[in-house]
């Protein structure tokens, strides 16, 4: 959700480690202007694909997102419009999308167009293992967000969170968290990073889980 806060999008350009990677709303302006100032800052940059969700309307992914009811062609057309916001990214991230990412029919072209352009594929954490093995079936480059930290913003849930992905990394050779573009949140984050060292876990940016983790 990165680009609508001014305050939010220059904290995490400027306070997040290079390691993390940040993704932008395709519905946010100047995006450009945001992306060179991210990559200034040794950050790699993902933009965002809304897709629509099981939740409609209490998720609205908004005009530019991919949906069920639409042909094929229509979808396509609503992916390079996307993918036209700006330059330079390494992939395209799924938000909300918990239906269109269950329909193979539809989802597996877009992914195959996003192939062609050599972006790699994020589900955003609301596909669940359809999303993923079409994905894999599409042969994406691909990675999924395990833990979205923030899904309850408040700081007891955001513990339990990060502790879930601290499980998963003792048997994982790598895991995906993401967080909002909340102030709060980036907080909570850089304080965790910098426990990292004595954890023995190390950031690595998103495209470096490439095909890593497995469908399940």
């Amino acid at each position: 959700g990165l680009g609508f806060s001014r305050t939010a999008t220059q904290a995490a350009i400027k306070k997040l480690p290079g390691e993390f990677s940040l993704a932008f709303s395709p519905y946010a302006k100047n995006l450009n202007d945001w992306l060179m100032r991210a990559r200034l800052a040794g950050h790699e940059v993902f933009l965002e694909l809304p897709m629509e969700s099981k939740r409609f309307p209490l998720e609205d992914p908004g005009p530019l997102a991919l949906n069920t009811t639409s042909q094929l062609s229509d979808n396509i057309k609503q992916l390079y419009k996307v993918m036209s916001k700006m330059g330079g990214y390494v992939g395209l991230v799924s938000t909300m999308g918990s239906k269109f990412t269950e329909a193979e029919g539809q989802l597996k072209p877009i992914l195959i167009e996003i192939k062609k352009h050599g972006l790699m594929f994020i589900d955003g954490g609301k596909g669940g293992v359809a999303a993923r093995q079409i994905a894999a079936d599409a042969k994406v480059v691909k990675a999924f967000v395990n833990v979205t930290l923030d899904d309850t913003p408040d700081a007891k849930s955001f513990r339990k969170r990060l502790r879930i992905i601290e499980k998963k990394l003792a048997k994982a050779p790598g895991a995906v968290a993401a967080i909002r573009a909340y102030p709060k949140s980036i907080e909570r984050i850089i304080a965790w990073s910098k426990t990292l060292k004595e954890k023995k876990i190390q950031l690595i940016p998103l495209s470096a889980m490439a095909d890593l983790q497995p469908i399940e």
